[in-house]
């Protein structure tokens, strides 16, 4: 039997039905507390999976969440309300875009979707993450290389009635003057850093390797174990926690406050974003209905010549060396922050071992003083009681 041929865009969609076996009591814990041990067995779980529906392992798949949410309406115990969390990612093939518009065209609820709005006074002009407004330009060229569309330039048409559901770049601005100063200090020089080997050395990235079969199930894994900032690298967690997380919260808010006059709606909304708005979401009441995983070919990547390779692969250490101390700075504080969380690893191990060992020495006890309480009732003299006369 012959594999089948995938063509770029190609759509593979599998459906996780049995989420109340996968996102049941053995591989969820309540407070998310779920050890490496856990994850990697959740890993080989999905894997296997995903090998059993026949998806690709091989080639550039990317992997989109669609997910179903229902939550009964307040006094109607028969009613329910719906959420469909449709996955976006900034760049793919024109027939995924399709579908997201065809969903869009067909839903007949309220659609939310995503976008920072740009206030007059942008946060960004004066902000040390200013390079951030660059990150369209990126999408664009990204997109070119990779011989794909961006979301920008496909443009889709949202329904008269859809609602942004996002913030202003003034209030990130805000959260942003709310982190410590060293940590934004250290994601702007990341942004930099990333925006600059963009810009240099395109023909040496990985194209080719934009899906990965973590990536395919790593929207359930993070669904399961959550999506933690302060897990993240720290160069990273802050700039997750302004574009993640309290967006997050504003689109989970939002939701609730529409789907009150409104039993069916369709969120438009980046892919990442889903983890973080699932934990929003069971806390508000809703239950994830069902899980589909899309996943979409991107096909082969612009080839380079040999001479922009070769061109490139010689400036590289000119701009390492160029950028030696931005790159050891950021090299230092990830390894300091690896060492802190080791360190703490290290202690709470500590801690549970001594709190086993006192509930042990304090069973031992117990059970000793039951034992002596049983020795001297066994060992009491019975009192001799007259007999009447």
């Amino acid at each position: 039997m012959s594999e089948a041929v995938y063509e770029k865009g190609d759509i593979l969609e599998t459906k996780w039905e049995d989420l109340e076996y996968v996102l049941g009591g053995a591989l969820r814990v309540e407070d998310n507390d779920i050890s490496e041990a856990k994850v990697r067995e959740v890993r080989r779980e999905l894997k296997q999976k995903l090998e059993d529906l026949g998806v690709p392992t091989e080639g550039n798949w990317v992997t989109m969440p669609k997910a179903r949410y229902t939550k009964k309406r307040d006094g109607e115990a028969e009613m329910e309300k719906v959420l469909d969390f449709q996955g976006m990612i900034h760049i793919a093939p024109e027939q995924f875009y399709d579908r997201v518009q065809s969903g869009m065209d067909d839903h007949k609820g309220r659609v939310l979707f995503e976008g920072v709005e740009s206030e007059k006074n942008a946060w960004w002009k004066k902000n040390p993450l200013k390079s951030l407004s660059t990150l369209m330009d990126k999408y664009k060229k990204a997109a070119r290389y990779l011989k794909v569309t961006d979301q920008g330039t496909y443009n889709l048409q949202y329904p008269e009635a859809a609602l942004r559901a996002d913030v202003t770049d003034t209030d990130m601005g805000k959260q942003i003057e709310d982190r410590p100063p060293e940590e934004i200090r250290l994601v702007a020089k990341t942004i930099k850093l990333a925006n600059s080997g963009i810009n240099n050395f395109a023909s040496l990235f990985p194209w080719e390797k934009m899906g990965s079969e973590m990536e395919k199930e790593g929207f359930v894994e993070k669904l399961i174990t959550g999506d933690k900032d302060e897990e993240r690298p720290k160069t990273l967690s802050g700039l997750h926690a302004i574009i993640g997380t309290f967006r997050d919260r504003v689109l989970s808010k939002v939701i609730e406050k529409v789907s009150k006059g409104e039993p069916s709606l369709m969120a438009v909304y980046g892919a990442g974003h889903l983890p973080g708005v699932h934990e929003e979401l069971l806390k508000n009441g809703w239950e994830l209905d069902r899980l589909d995983l899309q996943h979409v070919n991107f096909g082969e990547p612009m080839k380079f010549t040999w001479l922009r390779k070769g061109f490139e692969a010689f400036k590289l250490p000119f701009w390492a060396l160029y950028n030696a101390r931005s790159i050891w700075e950021l090299v230092s504080a990830e390894e300091k922050e690896k060492s802190k969380r080791i360190k703490l690893e290290r202690e709470e191990r500590e801690r549970e071992k001594q709190e086993l060992s006192q509930r042990r020495e304090m069973q031992k006890v117990s059970k000793d003083k039951e034992a002596s309480n049983d020795n001297n009732y066994a060992n009491a003299p019975i009192p001799m009681v007259p007999l009447a006369a």
